[in-house]
């Protein structure tokens, strides 16, 4: 067989985890640059000092920083995700050749899915986890309903 694609799942999850940190820190900074302005509207002119206007200026632009990058983090993630998704497709069909192939999810050392292969052969749900040159390796997953009641002892 040929070489097979990256399948890279961390990468996205991190984008998308600096993210949500870049919200929680975009909006508490936003909220208090506008209420230290609202404020700053209400001072006397001898209040209104050009070191307060240039504090809650940055502030404002910190946020604003901190929204976009969040914007830019979220459209990486995503893609990236999807993209990792695609080349995991891509792989497991020149590997296997599968006749039906349904990938539910990943969840995060191997993905879920339902497949059959050209023999007839069906894993639903299988896992399928990924080697170190991206070859995807199937895993049958066990169900409460196929496992026994009482599994003989082994000796």
């Amino acid at each position: 067989m040929g070489e097979f694609l990256k399948v890279d799942f961390a990468t996205p999850m991190l984008f998308l985890v600096v993210a949500v940190i870049l919200f929680v820190i975009c909006i508490p900074v936003l909220i208090h640059g506008l209420v230290r302005r609202k404020k700053f509207a209400t001072l006397r002119d001898g209040e209104q000092t050009y070191a307060r206007r240039a504090s809650i200026r940055t502030e404002l632009l910190t946020s604003a920083l901190a929204a976009l990058l969040v914007v830019v983090c979220l459209g990486a993630g995503f893609s990236g995700y999807a993209r990792a998704l695609d080349h995991l497709q891509a792989n497991i069909e020149q590997e296997f050749s599968p006749t039906k192939l349904e990938i539910h999810h990943w969840t995060g050392s191997s993905a879920v899915a339902t497949l059959t292969l050209p023999d007839g052969t069906t894993f639903d749900p299988a896992t399928i986890a990924v080697e170190d040159d991206y070859r995807p390796v199937i895993n049958e997953a066990p169900r409460n309903d196929r496992l026994a009641a009482n599994p003989e002892p082994t000796s």
